[in-house]
């Protein structure tokens, strides 16, 4: 620490060239800079005074080189009282280089015996990316690299420890979630990424203790033999994790997150003491469909228990559609306008069972025409009749279907017979009783549709049945497993408990 009083200038030492590097801890300097220092860096104009105060660097040095120095003051006249802190250029730059020396020597330790990977590179290639490596140190809790972030640099872990962190968005939660990749010990590298494939990088690196690092630049990679170089470093990169994996793992932790806050919420209710419960409801999380392969192990667990009499599980979607001509799908119903009858579930079956027992036996009004033209051809021609009967035509095959159509007591009321109703119908009745068969059918479409309707399909009905059998197989699972592990105890008793009887042959020996 060196202090001027007002009006008086600075003078270099006897054994400077240049004056040294000067701090101005309190006060104010008009300075002018001298042009003929060639080897430093010139950012002033000659003959300017320049004026300084408190916080600034007059001559700043450099610990990088000589050359990248400010031009050093010519000369520094205080205006006022004046405290400067003095830095000798020359010996600034003596430290440094002998700090790069030692530096060097570590990093060359580092590169030609400590790492496993770089090992394996030609020694060639080693002596001419040594210059480049840099070392960084960075304290715990400080993030090296972000996610999404190109990297330009090879990161070596010397010491320390780092944790590889990845943000993914769980559609289901509709949040993003941070998970825990890995963890990154000494002689690990990271930042592979950005460098060989010019990617962004997959995870956030995060130091959680005190780290040291060398890092190599990408232009590393270029001075050298870039294939043989790249080779060992792809060789050792790790794997990464598919988004896939952790959106199955958060969509569980979120679900099992749900689940802990409505047992507790239960709990407190139960005892009076909901008033305790910090948070008011669980975040919402759409549960997903069982997927194929968790169906298939299902269907054999099912298999095991029943075998071949089981049940085939299927997932039902939460929208019942009507299967009636147009295509529009219903709105999902709320339980306020849904009326419930218990024997809607055995007239649906009646339904279904019986159109599929008279679907073969419909005719289309088209069709009935059809019959119509072709009999007033046909008509009192016995012969021409049994020759189209036994074509093979689809109009034979019609034919034939409304001659052998069975009869039922609706004599009186459509005026059919029971048998040979072409023999005996005349054309108006073939298509009346074409749209008689027409009208019967959309009456029980319409039917079975508003059986339908009258279920709740509602998404929160069909995620709470799937839950509740999901629930019952993973009791059975448990119980199966129970079960096994109980039979095995009951082994290792009586193995254990069952005395060992000596031999015959040991018995004569001792004898």
């Amino acid at each position: 620490m060196e202090t001027y009083d007002a009006f008086q200038y600075v003078v270099k030492k006897q054994w400077e060239d240049v004056l040294s590097c000067y701090y101005i801890v309190h006060g104010a300097a008009e300075v002018t800079y001298d042009m003929r220092a060639t080897s430093s860096r010139t950012v002033y104009q000659p003959n300017i005074i320049y004026s300084h105060g408190t916080g600034e660097y007059l001559g700043i040095v450099s610990s990088e080189d000589r050359t990248e120095d400010i031009a050093p003051p010519a000369t520094v006249y205080t205006k006022e009282f004046c405290e400067f802190l003095r830095i000798d250029r020359d010996k600034f730059h003596r430290i440094c280089e002998r700090f790069k020396s030692i530096l060097l020597m570590e990093i060359r330790r580092y590169v030609f015996g400590k790492s496993a990977i770089l090992a394996k590179v030609s020694r060639e290639v080693r002596e001419k990316i040594l210059p480049l490596i840099q070392k960084e140190e960075y304290s715990p809790n400080k993030t090296i690299l972000h996610q999404d972030e190109v990297s330009e640099y090879l990161y070596f872990i010397i010491s320390g420890r780092c944790q590889l962190c990845r943000e993914v968005y769980i559609p289901e939660a509709q949040k993003t979630v941070t998970f825990y990749v890995a963890c990154k010990e000494p002689d690990e590298m990271f930042g592979v990424e950005g460098v060989l494939d010019n990617d962004p990088s997959f995870n956030s690196v995060i130091t959680t203790s005190p780290t040291i690092v060398y890092r190599v630049p990408r232009i590393a990679f270029d001075i050298v033999n870039k294939e043989s170089l790249s080779k060992i470093i792809a060789k050792h990169r790790d794997e990464e994790v598919e988004d896939a994996d952790l959106m199955d793992r958060g969509y569980f932790n979120s679900m099992w997150k749900n689940y802990k806050h409505s047992k507790v919420s239960e709990a407190l209710k139960e005892n009076g003491k909901m008033k305790y419960m910090c948070k008011d409801g669980p975040s919402h999380v759409a549960e997903r469909p069982p997927s194929a392969l968790e169906q298939h192990k299902e269907n054999m667990y099912r298999f095991i228990q029943k075998g071949a009499e089981y049940e085939p599980y299927r997932v039902r979607s939460a929208i019942q559609r009507p299967k009636s001509g147009h295509k529009l799908p219903n709105r999902p119903q709320t339980v306020a306008n849904v009326n419930i009858t218990d024997n809607g579930a055995d007239e649906e079956e009646s339904c279904s069972s019986d159109e599929e027992t008279e679907q073969s036996q419909l005719i289309t009004k088209d069709l009935a025409k059809t019959l119509d033209s072709f009999y007033a051809k046909l008509q009192g021609n016995e012969e021409d009749m049994l020759k189209a009967l036994d074509e093979n035509s689809e109009l034979g095959k019609h034919l034939r279907k409304a001659w052998e159509t069975p009869g039922t007591d609706q004599k009186d009321k459509d005026g059919f017979m029971e048998n040979g109703v072409l023999a005996t119908m005349e054309s108006d009745d073939i298509v009346r009783k074409a749209m008689a068969m027409a009208d019967k059918k959309a009456t029980r479409q319409k039917k079975r549709s508003s059986i339908e309707e009258e279920e709740w399909n509602t998404v929160l009905h069909a995620e709470n049945k799937n839950a509740k059998f999901m629930a019952a197989a993973n009791n059975m699972r448990v119980k199966m497993l129970r079960k096994k592990m109980e039979d095995l105890h009951k082994r290792r008793v009586i193995m254990f408990e069952k005395p060992t009887k000596p031999s015959k042959d040991w018995s004569s020996q001792r004898s």
